[in-house]
């Protein structure tokens, strides 16, 4: 797991034996913020007297095998790395969609 802040709340990057990694967006809700239209599933949850919204922006799917470690580097970019003996970094485009920008190691498989 990893925490990166943003301006609305923060960004939580997990990665997981089911070789996704997940992007939750972690948000303070501030007054009635109900609205109409397209939404994604969300999760509200409550710590002390703050609430918060829970949201998975994106899954991310490149690794073959576990995902072992996520951290979020000091560029905004994700580096990932997994049992499949392969490190990747990603990057979010100007749109919000999540790609590799690099792919390194054992690809193909895990000897």
């Amino acid at each position: 797991l990893d925490f990166r802040g943003t301006d609305t709340g923060c960004l939580l990057a997990s990665g997981s034996q089911d070789h996704y990694i997940r992007l939750w967006r972690i948000a303070l809700v501030q007054g009635n913020s109900e609205s109409q239209g397209f939404r994604l599933k969300e999760t509200l949850f409550q710590v002390e007297s703050r609430k918060y919204r829970l949201t998975v922006e994106s899954i991310l799917l490149a690794h073959e095998n576990f995902v072992t470690s996520v951290r979020w580097m000091s560029n905004g970019m994700l580096l990932s790395s997994s049992m499949d003996k392969t490190l990747i970094v990603w990057h979010q485009d100007s749109e919000g969609m999540w790609s590799e920008s690099v792919h390194v190691g054992e690809v193909g498989g895990n000897n």
